[in-house]
């Protein structure tokens, strides 16, 4: 059987399914994970087309927190975990963890070997 969160629209594919029921941790994670995700989306666009990263960085960050904060809940309701907790964790921490690098300064620089007459150059 598969649960489905409060305002999801299950598809059962021929398996049982089931929405959870009406409880107010539910409706708060369906809530969040949807705010989440949107806000993530908000970030990427404002990274691509504001001048100051500032305001992406602080939205993708908000987002990420929301993620984590609907899988607390989603662990306070006793429930094991699915692949929706699993992708919400992993969407959190990629988007914290991204927003965290890019403010590092971490860089990649790739040289280009010199070429010399006398070696080969691969």
């Amino acid at each position: 059987m598969y649960f489905y969160l409060p305002l999801s629209y299950p598809l059962s594919f021929g398996f049982e399914a089931m929405i959870f029921d009406g409880t107010f941790a539910f409706l708060f994670i369906s809530l969040v994970v949807r705010a989440a995700a949107v806000l993530g989306w908000v970030g990427v666009v404002l990274h691509e087309y504001v001048r100051q990263p500032i305001w992406s960085h602080i939205v993708i960050f908000l987002s990420g927190v929301l993620s984590f904060a609907s899988i607390v809940v989603f662990i306070r309701t006793g429930w094991p975990f699915s692949w929706g907790a699993i992708i919400a964790l992993a969407g959190g921490i990629f988007m914290m963890a991204g927003v965290i690098m890019e403010n590092l300064g971490i860089e990649i620089i790739a040289e280009k070997e010199e070429c010399v007459p006398q070696r080969v150059c691969s």
